[in-house]
This record gives C-alpha cells, sequence and structure tokens, in this order.
C-alpha cells in the first residue's frame, strides 16, 4: 500500500514539473511579446519607421549627382549598418523587373541614377517571435515620371551583448531584413 502511494505521489510530481516546463516552453515561443510590454513594441515600431525612412533617405543621397564620392562612401557604409546582414534581397524596382537583386547590387545601379523616393504611408503587422512586417508606399520619381510601389519590409529586433568599458550589457538593436 505504502510503494503504491509512494509510486503514484512520484507519477504525479513528474507531471507538475513537465506541465511547468511546458508552460515556460510556451511564455518563450511568445518571443518579444513576452519580453516587451504593448507600449515599449509600439515604440520600437515607431524607431523602425525612423530607419526604413532613413535608408530612402540615403538612397536618394547615393543617386544625387552632386553628392561627394566620399559622401557616398559614407552613406553606403550607413545603409549596411540598417541592415542585419548585407545579402538582403529586394526587389529591383529601379529597371521595373519583378525578380530580385542584392542590396550591393542595388547600391551600384542606384549610384548611376538620379532619383528621389517619398514614403507615404506605413502599417506594421503583427508581431513575430523577433521580428515583424512593415507595409509601406513608396513613390520613386526618375525624370519627373513618378510611380508608386507597395512593399514590404521585415523589421528585426534582437538582443547583443554590449560592452562599454569595463560594464557589460545586453541591448536590443533594431535591424532592417529583406523588402517585398
Amino acid at each position: 500500500m505504502l510503494r503504491t502511494f509512494l509510486t503514484v505521489g512520484l507519477m504525479i510530481c513528474c507531471l507538475f514539473i513537465k506541465a511547468q516546463q511546458a508552460s515556460k516552453k510556451e511564455t518563450g515561443a511568445r518571443g518579444l511579446q513576452s519580453t516587451f510590454a504593448a507600449p515599449v513594441l509600439a515604440a520600437y515600431q515607431e524607431n523602425a519607421k525612423g530607419k526604413v525612412e532613413d535608408l530612402y533617405q540615403y538612397f536618394q543621397l547615393l543617386s544625387d549627382t552632386a553628392a561627394s564620392v566620399d559622401l557616398k562612401k559614407e552613406v553606403e557604409k550607413n545603409i549596411y549598418l540598417l541592415f542585419k546582414g548585407k545579402d538582403i534581397l529586394l526587389p529591383d524596382f529601379l529597371n521595373n523587373a519583378k525578380n530580385e537583386i542584392k542590396l550591393s547590387s542595388f547600391i551600384e545601379q542606384l549610384k548611376k541614377r538620379h532619383l528621389k523616393f517619398k514614403l507615404l504611408r506605413f502599417e506594421d503587422g503583427p508581431i513575430l517571435f523577433d521580428s515583424w512586417q512593415t507595409a509601406y508606399e513608396v513613390q520613386i520619381l526618375d525624370n519627373k515620371v513618378a510611380r508608386s510601389l507597395s512593399l514590404t519590409q521585415t523589421v528585426y529586433l534582437s538582443s547583443e551583448v554590449k560592452t562599454f568599458g569595463d560594464t557589460t550589457k545586453n541591448v536590443w538593436e533594431l535591424y532592417l531584413g529583406r523588402i517585398q
């Protein structure tokens, strides 16, 4: 009898432990939403819109024929710093093609053109584990011919360990991702 009681008690304890582990996994799977409150995520999304606006201002500077070579080199470095990686794909909207090209190829093409960019609207999608999608419309002015494109950009919010002197801190960084 005592043996049965101990066996049943041990089984119940095991079930409680498994239930707690499952609960922790579900919480971890929520990612950003479990880490930040809604107003904080909204602030990060607003900051991400600023990064997208910066990107298109940089694109416009690269296509400015009056900009110096040194300025263009600095702008190109800043563009790469906005992204999570250098091999980002984006639509080849300079050539009205539906295929995608690498960011580096796009930048080289952009340097040979004189374009103006204007962002018209933004709409944030649902927050995923470590990212969300921001939809926007960009108007491109090329030789006084304007065309509008509806694009979607992935935005990543990731934690990085940074060192400030002797202090090490966990810092959250925004990065732009693929444009579709």
